[in-house]
This record gives structure tokens, sequence and C-alpha cells, in this order.
């Protein structure tokens, strides 16, 4: 689970970076047609009073170019926020993993303790067995041997 939550937030981060680069290039188009905007006004600025109308139209224009412009930034900045928490909740889960697999470690070292030691404890068991059966045929053998002495 902390492997998809790993790879979960790897696929935002690369998801939210192609996002910033993406309100990038849409700035740079924004600013670029801002200052096109900006040179046709400075040439309508001297001409007659449709020049003025024009500058009109060209500064709500621009100032809605700006709006967007700033609109993108936010977002943009958002994103970029939203991809460093995400970096930190991978290095957390990553941390997490390591933990975890030290925890297995330890876990499959006691488990070959505890397996040399049943190991240990069934070679005493064959042993005392073996002990009891040699007593028991021993037993069997004096019994045989007092019968033929009665």
């Amino acid at each position: 689970q902390q492997v998809q939550e790993t790879q979960a937030a790897s696929e935002k981060i690369q998801q939210l970076n192609a996002n910033i680069a993406t309100l990038e290039e849409t700035k740079t188009y924004l600013q670029e047609s801002k200052a096109r905007l900006e040179d046709s006004l400075s040439k309508s600025a001297s001409e007659t009073e449709a020049g003025k109308e024009a500058e009109e139209r060209h500064q709500t224009e621009m100032a809605h170019l700006q709006a967007r412009v700033d609109d993108l930034q936010s977002v943009a900045e958002a994103a970029k926020q939203e991809a460093v928490r995400y970096e930190g909740e991978k290095e957390r889960l990553n941390e997490d993993k390591c933990k975890l697999e030290a925890h297995v470690v330890s876990l499959e070292e006691h488990q070959a303790t505890m397996k040399a030691q049943l190991e240990e404890t069934l070679g005493y068991k064959s042993k005392a067995e073996e002990e009891i059966m040699r007593l028991e045929a021993a037993v069997r053998e004096r019994e045989v041997e007092a019968r033929a002495a009665a």
C-alpha cells in the first residue's frame, strides 16, 4: 500500500510539474500578447478619435490579460506548493517503507532463532524417546530374565 501511495505521489508530482510548465507557457504567451497590445496602443494614441477608442479597448483588454496572468501565477504557485507537499509525503512514505523492511528483517531473524530452538527441542525429544525405548527394552529383558529365573 505504501508503495502504491509513493507511486501515486510521484505521478501527482509529475502531473503538477507538467501543469506548471503549461501555465508558464501560457503566462509567456499572455505577456507577449500584452507587449504587442502595448505597442499597438502607443501607435494609435497619436491618431484620431478612433485611435482613442482603440486605446480604451486595448487598455481594457490589457487589464483582462493582466488579471489572467495574475490568476495563472496564483495557480502555478499553488501547484508548486502542492508538488512540495507531495514530495514531503513521498519522503515520509519511503521512511515508513524502510522501517517496515527493517522490521521484516528483524522478524525473519526471530523466526530463524525460533526454528533453531524448535529443532534443538525436537532433537532432545528424539533422544528422550530413544532412551525411553532402550529402558523399556531393558525392563522387558529383565522381566524375561526374572521369569526364567523363577
